[in-house]
């Protein structure tokens, strides 16, 4: 190709393999018309892959993995002459990276992907550490109002957000399920029994085993003092506000930590507490209770599992 457009180049052959060329500055026009030139072709194939109305093999979308087209544009790449090119037309145009990997396998490659890449991973970092300062703050982050309350737009830090307010009604039910639970001889069964009986529904459904382990689980219901501050200090849970700020008013936020995969066992290890500015339903001591019944109980089912 450039000898066809009467370009004098020095050829250098690396021993990694690649191939570079030095170019007089006075070709360097001809050098960047080349490039451009090739970069037209290059755009009107990929058009015209994206243009046909013929179905097309998985995989056969773009020209870069077009084999047919791709030999014409760079017949000394596709014939595994050269193992690597990159070809640049000025500060206006972005450069172009064509590497031979295989006997079958050409890599291309523009820098506006990396830049792509980039800037995606940029965004999700964004999106990411603003979740956690949100967090860290007491905001409520999205999703619906647990049972026993609803929220209300509230400003907080000069930012809208909600806050939970307690249902009346809805509380009275959070309360006696926890105070039931926490007696040594009561189970799910008994509860989730007791409540259809009563005909009480919990938002518009039956009360079922898994729902009941969630929201005795769910600090979100305590009146959050001191002793809860010291039972998830010695879970190794991350507690973002000073004990002295736990006066059994609050209830509290549990957010998965930032590095921390989903735990089956519900482990509470590098997990994240967070006071909330609503105020909690159930009395620290009869919530600290359930809560311990609950780890004990999965303990005892872990024991229980086979090991043959």
């Amino acid at each position: 190709l450039m000898q066809t457009n009467e370009i004098s180049a020095a050829q250098f052959n690396h021993e990694n393999g690649e191939v570079t060329f030095s170019f007089p500055a006075a070709d360097r026009d001809a050098v960047e018309n080349l490039i451009a030139k090739l970069r037209a072709e290059l755009e009107k194939a990929v058009a015209a892959s994206y243009a046909t109305t013929k179905p097309q093999k998985p995989g056969r979308t773009k020209v870069e993995l077009n084999y047919r087209n791709f030999v014409k544009l760079f017949p000394e790449i596709a014939s595994g002459e050269y193992r690597y090119l990159s070809m640049e037309a000025g500060e206006a145009m972005m450069p172009l990276h064509l590497e031979w990997i295989d006997t079958d396998v050409i890599a291309v490659s523009h820098i506006c992907i990396v830049f792509a890449q980039l800037e995606r991973e940029t965004i999700q970092k964004r999106v990411t550490d603003a979740y956690y300062s949100r967090s860290q703050r007491g905001f409520k982050m999205g999703g619906k109002a647990p049972y026993g309350f609803h929220t209300e737009p509230i400003k907080m830090d000069g930012i809208n957000t909600k806050r939970l307010v307690v249902n009346p009604e809805e509380a009275a039910n959070v309360r006696l399920m926890f105070e039931m639970y926490a007696e040594p001889t009561t189970s799910y069964g008994d509860i989730t029994r007791y409540f259809a009986e009563q005909g009480i529904l919990f938002n518009g459904r039956e009360l079922i085993r898994p729902t009941l382990a969630q929201m005795l689980r769910n600090p979100v219901y305590v009146q959050a003092d001191l002793d809860v501050y010291e039972f998830f200090k010695s879970q190794g849970t991350v507690l973002v506000n000073d004990a002295a700020d736990f006066t059994g008013m609050n209830g509290c936020y549990l957010y998965q930590g930032r590095d921390v995969k989903p735990d089956k066992a519900q482990s509470l290890k590098d997990q994240m507490l967070v006071l909330a500015p609503h105020e909690g339903i159930v009395p620290s001591d009869i919530w600290l209770t359930c809560r311990k019944k609950l780890m004990n109980n999965m303990k005892i089912q872990s024991a229980r599992k086979a090991t043959h």
